[in-house]
């Protein structure tokens, strides 16, 4: 299940299939790297603080970096509020 964020109402939930989200993930980097083509270096490291229920926290967070080969390092849930230096 991903939920959207409720900027237009209250968050809503729908489910997504993997065949859904592999497919996505693609075109996403291609973007990604079209805009920023030092995107594709393997030897980045993110820090992911979205909840992966979020759709861009699994889809950019997570998907995107699976795709190239980046590390991807989860903060905790306080990392906004300072935690995250």
């Amino acid at each position: 299940m991903i939920y959207t964020s409720g900027t237009t109402g209250m968050p809503k939930g729908c489910m997504l299939s993997h065949d859904n989200l592999t497919w996505v993930s693609k075109p996403l980097v291609k973007g990604l790297i079209e805009r920023a083509p030092e995107f594709e270096l393997v030897d980045h490291r993110f820090v992911s603080y979205l909840p992966l229920s979020h759709i861009a926290g699994l889809s950019v967070d997570v998907l995107a970096q699976m795709v190239i080969g980046h590390k991807v390092y989860f903060a905790r849930p306080d990392a906004l509020s300072g935690t995250l230096v």
